[in-house]
């Protein structure tokens, strides 16, 4: 394996933890009463608000990550 995809794949390996952090952290959000009322309220508009936004990077991603490799 060259160092590039060494590198990209270590990258992409962090990438996915952190991902997964934000996942349950999300789900906690939205599964709890805080999406009604403070903090929890601001996080789910903001997702809520750039919903198609952050799917289109997610997809962009998959498919770069698929023609990379």
């Amino acid at each position: 394996m060259t160092p590039l995809v060494q590198s990209v794949t270590d990258f992409l390996s962090a990438a996915i933890v952190a991902a997964d952090i934000l996942a349950v952290f999300l789900l906690v959000v939205l599964a709890t009463p805080l999406k009604r009322r403070g903090w929890g309220k601001d996080v789910a508009d903001f997702f809520g608000d750039y919903a198609v936004e952050l799917a289109f990077l997610v997809a962009l991603g998959g498919v770069i990550g698929s023609l990379f490799y």
